[in-house]
C-alpha cells in the first residue's frame, strides 16, 4: 500500500477521519460522563453519514470521469485514496464498537439499564417484547418484493432495512422490510432491577413467522445504504414569484434521494461476504468494494442519543453540567 505521506501535504479526507477518531476517542475517556460517552459514539456515526453523503461522491466522480492521475498534494490517485479511507475508517469503526460494548457493560453493572440481544431476554421479557411487536410494530411494517421480474426497489438513504431470502421462493427473490423511521429503535421492557432494552430490528427478526407465515427463512441480514447527496441546486434569481425556485427545490430533493450508493453497511454477525444474500445486495446497490462495511454491532448508532433523553434529567451526574453564560 502506498505511503499516505508520499505527497507534500496530508490528504484532507484522511485528515477528517483522524478528526472523527478524536470524536470516538472521547467516548473512551473515563473523565467523560457516561451518557456523554454514548453521545460521542452517536456523533461519530452521524459525522460519517455526512462524510459519505458529500465527500466520498466527489472522489468517486473523479474515478468515473477517468481522472486517475496522482494528486500532487497527497501523492495518491482517487482509487488509492478510497482504499486508504476504507482502511482508516474500518479501524475507526472497530474502536467505536469496542467502546460501545464497554460502556454498555458499565451501565449494566451499575444497574441503570441493559441493552441485550433478544436471545438473552428471559421468557417473560420475550413475551412482553413479542406483545409489543404485535401491537406497536407489525401494523407499520411493509414488505417489498424484489427479483428479476420486478423493477428495482427504492432504497432511501439512511433507512434501516432487513433483507430476507425465503427457502421456498426463487433463488434471486429478496424480501425487503424497511424499518419506519417513526418507530423507536429502542424497545423498553420494565424489569425489577433495571430497565431492559432490545433493539427494534432484533425484535423484528425474531418474529419473522408473523411476517412470513408458512415460509422458511433461508437467510436474513440488516443493512442500510448511504447515497450521494452532493447535488447542486439551481436558483432562478429573476423569478419574482419563486415558482422556478420551488420547482428546482423539488427536483433537488428528489435527486438527493436518487444519488449513487456510496456505502453499504451490513451487520457482520448476520452474514458473511460469501453469503448469497450479501452478494445480491451488493449487486442491487451497485456499491464499490471500498464502500462495503461489515459492522460489528447494530447499525446507525445515532439511536444512542435517546439514552440521554431517557436518563439525563434523572441522572445529571452522567451528563455534562449545563453551560451557564455570564449575566
Amino acid at each position: 500500500m502506498k505511503d499516505i505521506y508520499a505527497g507534500e501535504f496530508y490528504n484532507r479526507d484522511l485528515s477528517w477521519l483522524l478528526f472523527n477518531r478524536r470524536v470516538i476517542n472521547l467516548s473512551t475517556n473515563p473523565d467523560t460522563p457516561l451518557l456523554e460517552r454514548l453521545n460521542f459514539l452517536a456523533i461519530g456515526s452521524n459525522n460519517l453519514d455526512e462524510f459519505y453523503n458529500v465527500r466520498i461522491p466527489s472522489i468517486e466522480d473523479q474515478i468515473s470521469l477517468g481522472r486517475d492521475g496522482i494528486d500532487p498534494k497527497s501523492g495518491l490517485t482517487p482509487q488509492e485514496l478510497l482504499t486508504q479511507i476504507h482502511v482508516r475508517n474500518s479501524k475507526n469503526i472497530s474502536q467505536q464498537y469496542d467502546s460501545l460494548y464497554q460502556i454498555l457493560s458499565i451501565f449494566n453493572e451499575h444497574k441503570l439499564f441493559s441493552l441485550n440481544p433478544y436471545d438473552q431476554l428471559s421468557t417473560d421479557e420475550q413475551e412482553t417484547a413479542n406483545h409489543y411487536f404485535h401491537q406497536r410494530i407489525l401494523p407499520f411494517l411493509n414488505v417489498v418484493n424484489y427479483d428479476n421480474l420486478h423493477s428495482r426497489p427504492e432504497i432511501k438513504d439512511g433507512t434501516l432495512i432487513i433483507a430476507v431470502r425465503l427457502a421456498d421462493t426463487a433463488p434471486n427473490a429478496i424480501r425487503l422490510i424497511p424499518i419506519p423511521p417513526k418507530l423507536s429503535r429502542l424497545v423498553r421492557l420494565q424489569h425489577t432491577e433495571l430497565d431492559q432494552f432490545v433493539l427494534l430490528e432484533d425484535l423484528i427478526r425474531h418474529n419473522f413467522l408473523e411476517i412470513f407465515p408458512d415460509h422458511e427463512i433461508e437467510e436474513s441480514l440488516t443493512f442500510r445504504i448511504t447515497r450521494d447527496k452532493d447535488v447542486d441546486m439551481e436558483i432562478d434569481m429573476d423569478d419574482e414569484n419563486s415558482e422556478g425556485t420551488i420547482a428546482n427545490m423539488e427536483r433537488y430533493l428528489a435527486a438527493r434521494e436518487r444519488g449513487n450508493t456510496t456505502r453499504v453497511e451490513i451487520e457482520a454477525h448476520e452474514a458473511s461476504p460469501q453469503a448469497q444474500l450479501f452478494q445480491q445486495l451488493v449487486k442491487l446497490t451497485h456499491v464499490r468494494e471500498t464502500g462495503i462495511y461489515n459492522i460489528p454491532g447494530p447499525l446507525d448508532l445515532t439511536f444512542l442519543f435517546q439514552f440521554e433523553k431517557i436518563y439525563g434529567k434523572k441522572h445529571p451526574e452522567l451528563t455534562y453540567t449545563p453551560f451557564a453564560g455570564r449575566e
